[in-house]
């Protein structure tokens, strides 16, 4: 059967990985007679804000395989964009041009460590939108263009930082997380506000006030230091933090309609990307230095201690640094629906499931939830407490139907406005 998987961001790291395993390990010579005139069964629909950037070899790597790849132009900063995107592939699905879609991984992020938050045309806080809200927009117009019969898989991709981290960790301390720790505010509009670090809203002032707090404070306004790193992890790990809360809601609703239930939406944590691109890009050198570090010297010798008996068993040996690669393997398998334990492990950092006693989970399956790496969470894997708030998940799920605009005249669910 003929079938697209769409990937956003596939500029990036780890969508590299992921396109560069889907060419060689789902990669096939092309068999069956009831394939498309070029033999193919799957098409790679790579997307991205620069189309020219993503740099495969794609003669070579597509010659004599059942897979295809189509790439088209995708700005997640801009709504308009996103949903005529989304129209545009609707009608190509309809049409036969496209087959229906496999799965949509949504792997497309953004941050910014070094700045204010930026505010996009649409009027919401760049991050946000590009993270959360352009790409639920895109999954709920999108979802009249799976295979009904076979279903398929919506698998977005999070972090472990959407966690509060305890205020005396190290980690905590080294990431910068806890000066303003994640979290939803009650008033969601807060999400998608922009507000200055370098010169904080305020009540006007007249010149008379002005000059008063001039002389009083003038040592505070010297020294006062601009942390645009830890208000720029903020809205990073908020975006996320709404993006798994948002999945809870739209499994409700998958899971109640007839015509889509085949279909399952996933949260995937594929661990930290230490050569990630990511870590390079608007981030300052401490955090560049740190991910180098991190890479070259304590992740080689924590995955060796992680091999001795009585310490892989401590800490069920799960190898939260990882690189792009090794993450790629975990999130293909979901985008093919497969089951995350030993019998269909494509990776040698996949747990078997099995508890500190040796018993081994079998109610462990693919169905939608919160994964680390490529395993089902359990206990202390569970995403943030915050995040399994039904009250907060539904209240989350219909402010975004309004910033995405989102109606059921565009998308295949039923929603309510």
């Amino acid at each position: 059967m003929q079938e697209t998987i769409l990937i956003t961001g596939a500029t990036s790291s780890l969508a590299t990985r992921i396109v560069h395993l889907l060419l060689t390990k789902y990669s096939s010579s092309p068999q069956d007679p009831s394939l498309d005139e070029n033999g193919h069964e799957y098409t790679l629909l790579l997307t991205s804000q620069n189309p020219s950037k993503i740099k495969l070899k794609l003669p070579k790597l597509t010659s004599n395989t059942n897979i295809s790849i189509r790439i088209r132009k995708l700005d997640l900063s801009n709504l308009s964009s996103v949903h005529d995107f989304a129209t545009a592939i609707s009608t190509d699905v309809q049409s036969g041009k496209i087959p229906r879609l496999r799965s949509i991984i949504c792997n497309a992020s953004y941050w910014n460590l070094r700045g204010d938050g930026e505010l996009t045309d649409d009027g919401h806080e760049g991050t946000f939108q590009v993270n959360y809200i352009a790409q639920t927009a895109l999954v709920l117009r999108l979802l009249g263009a799976f295979n009904p019969g076979s279903g398929g898989s919506i698998v977005l991709l999070t972090c472990d930082i959407h966690r509060h981290w305890p205020l005396r960790s190290v980690l905590g301390r080294a990431r910068g997380l806890e000066k303003y720790p994640p979290g939803i505010p009650a008033d969601l509009n807060k999400l998608v506000e922009v507000e200055s670090q370098s010169h904080p809203q305020s009540e006007p002032q007249s010149p008379e006030q002005i000059l008063e707090e001039l002389q009083e404070k003038p040592k505070i306004r010297k020294n006062e230091k601009v942390e645009y790193m830890p208000r720029g992890i903020q809205r990073y790990t908020n975006s996320k933090m709404a993006l798994i809360m948002w999945m809870y809601a739209l499994n409700r609703r998958l899971e109640a309609d007839l015509a889509l239930n085949t279909i399952t939406a996933i949260s995937v944590n594929p661990g930290t990307l230490l050569n990630s691109r990511a870590l390079r890009a608007n981030t300052p050198f401490r955090l560049k230095f740190l991910s180098l570090f991190l890479m070259t010297t304590v992740r080689p010798s924590l995955s060796l201690l992680c091999r001795l008996p009585f310490v892989g068993r401590k800490f069920k040996a799960k190898k939260t640094m990882r690189s792009c690669a090794e993450a790629a393997s975990g999130v293909v398998d979901f985008a093919f629906g497969i089951k995350p334990d030993s019998n269909n492990a494509s990776s040698g950092d996949m747990d078997t499931g099995a508890d500190e006693d040796g018993d081994v989970n079998d109610d462990s399956d693919s169905e939608g939830g919160y994964y680390t790496l490529t395993l089902p969470t359990r206990d202390v894997d569970l995403p943030d407490t915050d995040c399994l708030n039904e009250e907060r998940q539904e209240a989350l799920w219909r402010k975004t139907l309004q910033w995405a605009g989102i109606s059921n005249v565009n998308t295949a669910i039923q929603v309510e406005i």
